[in-house]
């Protein structure tokens, strides 16, 4: 009797361990998939905000900044809700203006923390990386955008973002129990998460993600959080951007389900 039922548990155990392969092929599509998502919604936020500074870029009164008259154009001017300041700098970093400051703060004297570079040699829009924002010295990723005179950048035009207004598109991203998207900058630092996101702000991710983001685009992968669990992994970068968007599912969900499988099939047997 034993010899027929062992056959049996065999080509049951094969097909039990098949099906766990098909659900993690179906995990690393739906990670995929979340992140594309999750990116293209932030980007479409972006988006909003570069459109905004075009607006504010042309008016003729930051050509010849006066901080007065940049106050008043900026009061007519509907404002993103992840827009917390903004700034305008010349090539040299020197912070003409500042939507927060008073007007005493804001004098050539001034150097930005940001220092937007490729919207003077390129006279195209740039994204940054974490810095510590004018604000209030705490981390923030900025837009800049070029102010032009006579068809040559003068000026770079910022405003400075919130990382926590970015990071409510995860939270309400409504990811599957244990999941968690991620925003990253273009250094692979933490810029919003889907939870914990302020405690996490400005670190960097796990040694395996950083090398998978060096290398891909756009990638899946089983690597290893900070904290060492084994995670699936997808990840994609922002074409506009530079940002990548990272969506983790816990291995040990689709373990924990093998290994109930197997136990109902001993069980069973």
């Amino acid at each position: 009797m034993t010899a027929c039922v062992l056959p049996t548990i065999g080509a049951i155990a094969i097909l039990v361990y098949e099906d766990h392969l098909q659900g993690e092929d179906v995990v690393h599509r739906e990670t995929m998939l979340r992140a594309r998502g999750l990116m293209a919604t932030i980007d479409r936020d972006l988006a909003k905000v570069e459109s905004s500074l075009q607006v504010l870029a042309a008016s003729q009164r930051l050509a010849s900044p006066d901080l007065t008259s940049f106050a008043e154009r900026l009061e007519g001017t509907p404002r993103s809700p992840l827009v917390q300041n903004y700034v305008e700098t010349d090539r040299q970093g020197r912070m003409l203006l500042n939507a927060a400051a008073r007007a005493d703060e804001s004098s050539p004297s001034v150097v930005s923390p940001l220092n937007p570079t490729r919207v003077f040699s390129s006279g195209e829009p740039e994204i940054s990386t974490l810095f510590p924002c004018t604000l209030h010295g705490l981390p923030c990723i900025a837009m800049t955008v070029p102010v032009q005179r006579d068809g040559e950048t003068v000026y770079g035009l910022t405003a400075e973002l919130q990382p926590a207004r970015l990071g409510r598109t995860l939270e309400n991203a409504a990811l599957p129990d244990g999941w968690v998207a991620v925003l990253l900058d273009a250094r692979g630092s933490i810029v919003a998460r889907s939870s914990a996101g302020g405690e996490l702000l400005g670190r960097q991710v796990g040694a395996d993600l950083v090398a998978s983001l060096a290398r891909h685009a756009e990638a899946t992968l089983t690597a290893h959080d900070k904290a060492g669990i084994a995670v699936i992994t997808s990840h994609t970068r922002s074409s506009m951007s530079g940002m990548s968007l990272v969506v983790n599912a816990p291995r040990s969900l689709l373990q924990s389900k093998l290994s109930s499988s197997f136990a109902r099939l001993i069980a069973g047997g």
